[in-house]
């Protein structure tokens, strides 16, 4: 027998209904279970951010609310009123970066080896300079004959490697008052990323070096006759019974990531800055020491890296010689400083 039209129609509206009634129970479960979502993540969020706050150490952050009223002040008192905040007024910065890089490149002049690599806005004596790091470069009058001589013995370093301009009211000011060292064998950027250098042993007087400077300071080593020659092969046509003083890896950066590698030097894509400070006598480069976890596997991470600054390394502009400052008394930075105790000095 055929099955009536109508009973056809019956089955299909009550599979019909059966599957609204059905959504609708799926719908106001759901409702409910949104409703309470936050009560049941409640305790896990709470985890979590307890949990970060402490390897954050927000806990030892001290809050100081600073309520900020406008005063109306008549014409007449402004005058006062300004010489009165005297004392906040001449300390703001003005200048920015682009500005004061574009007041201070024309003191570069006309000097064909030293190009400008970085500019820092640095504080002395509660004033605020942007001080510009410069690098060596080869002059482009130099022949391709004469380039490796020149690249290696005569451009070592930057003679007078800072200028500085004070960042209120723009005025250029004489580096050698804030930074008494201020030639740069070890830097950033130019010559001292893209090779070594070095001089003869038994030079005397007589030096190659630009400026008639005279390297005399702890950086480097001496290599003899024949490792010299296997070092650089040039040397055995050049100076085949001399003993020669190589100075490598004068890149702070990469000094640091040699020397220090279980540090971050670079991160998301950007070479970690590194500014010069200075003790009154010599010039050092201050790099941040982060170490970096990965935290993927950990509960409560969302998956970010874990990244954490647990010092500075101080690295000689001169003699190369590098010192660790520790930054805080926790875990992370005495497991790591730990390897390093001979290296590391107290927090100025």
């Amino acid at each position: 027998t055929h099955m009536l039209k109508r009973d056809v129609y019956i089955r299909i509206f009550t599979i019909i209904a059966i599957a609204v009634v059905v959504g609708i129970a799926m719908s106001v479960n759901t409702s409910i279970a949104d409703a309470k979502k936050i009560e049941y993540l409640g305790p896990y969020n709470a985890q979590q951010i307890g949990v970060n706050r402490h390897l954050g150490e927000l806990d030892q952050i001290t809050e100081h609310i600073h309520d900020v009223t406008l005063k109306s002040i008549s014409p007449n008192q402004i005058d006062q009123y300004v010489k009165d905040n005297a004392d906040v007024l001449d300390g703001i910065r003005v200048w920015d970066w682009e500005a004061a890089f574009a007041k201070l490149k024309p003191e570069i002049g006309l000097i064909p080896y030293v190009n400008f690599e970085d500019n820092d806005i640095l504080r002395f004596d509660d004033k605020l300079y942007w001080t510009a790091s410069m690098a060596p470069i080869l002059p482009t009058s130099v022949s391709l004959e004469n380039q490796w001589y020149n690249e290696h013995l005569v451009y070592t370093h930057v003679p007078n490697g800072f200028l500085t301009l004070e960042a209120t009211s723009g005025q250029i000011v004489d580096s050698s008052e804030l930074f008494e060292q201020r030639q740069i064998y070890y830097g950033e950027g130019g010559l001292l990323d893209e090779t070594w250098s070095g001089y003869p042993t038994d030079r005397g007087s007589t030096t190659a070096e630009l400026n008639n400077a005279s390297y005399d300071g702890l950086g480097g080593l001496e290599i003899s006759p024949p490792i010299s020659w296997l070092f650089e092969p040039n040397f055995m046509i050049s100076y085949p019974g001399t003993s020669i003083h190589i100075l490598r890896y004068k890149d702070v950066n990469e000094r640091m990531e040699t020397l220090y590698p279980y540090f971050l030097y670079n991160l998301f894509g950007k070479e970690i800055d590194s500014l010069p400070v200075t003790d009154g006598e010599n010039t050092y480069w201050l790099v941040p020491l982060i170490v970096g976890f990965d935290s993927s596997s950990v509960p409560w991470s969302a998956g970010n890296p874990y990244l954490r600054l647990v010092g500075y390394g101080l690295v000689d502009t001169y003699n190369g010689n590098v010192q660790l400052i520790k930054h805080g008394d926790d875990f992370f930075s005495n497991m790591f400083l730990d390897q390093y105790q001979d290296k590391v000095i107290e927090m100025p």
